[in-house]
């Protein structure tokens, strides 16, 4: 489950689109600008290209071995992993919140909307209306460093 949620955390891609990456296939982490091909759920031609941040890319290469479906894993799984890791109360776990806590911390960060609308596929007015809540900065900059890396790129 990890590359399901560090890519929904990491990418700004929406659960619905991050169940589609159900294949490595759709990741490309070589090279200087990597990124995910996300398919439209209505089209087989159309699709949006993500970028892949650092963090992002150090994690899903650690995972290359792992089942990327979530569509495995029960209702009851996602609530046991988010009770563990205490990040929200299960029954209040809106369904974009992942997309939304992403858009949010981007944002405070990097203050450059038109940036973010262009790598989440989405227009600067929705990010507005819908996903961007004001972040204090400093938080924002540690969510952009959650992970630990050590000597050998092993993530704790």
């Amino acid at each position: 489950m990890l590359p399901y949620f560090a890519v929904g955390l990491l990418s700004g891609i929406r659960p619905d689109g991050v169940k589609r990456l159900n294949t490595w296939e759709h990741f490309s982490l070589e090279g200087e600008q990597a990124y995910i091909v996300v398919p439209d759920r209505a089209s087989k031609t159309k699709r949006h290209l993500a970028h892949i941040p650092d963090n992002l890319r150090i994690i899903l290469k650690a995972c290359k071995d792992r089942d990327l479906s979530p569509s495995e894993y029960n209702y009851q799984d996602f609530t046991n992993i988010r009770t563990n890791a205490g990040v929200v109360d299960p029954e209040t776990w809106v369904n974009d919140v992942m997309c939304h806590t992403f858009a949010s911390m981007h944002h405070a960060v990097h203050v450059n909307i038109t940036y973010l609308a262009n790598i989440m596929g989405t227009s600067e007015a929705v990010l507005r209306r819908n996903y961007i809540a004001p972040i204090d900065p400093n938080e924002a900059k540690k969510f952009s460093l959650f992970y630990v890396i050590t000597g050998t790129g092993e993530i704790k």
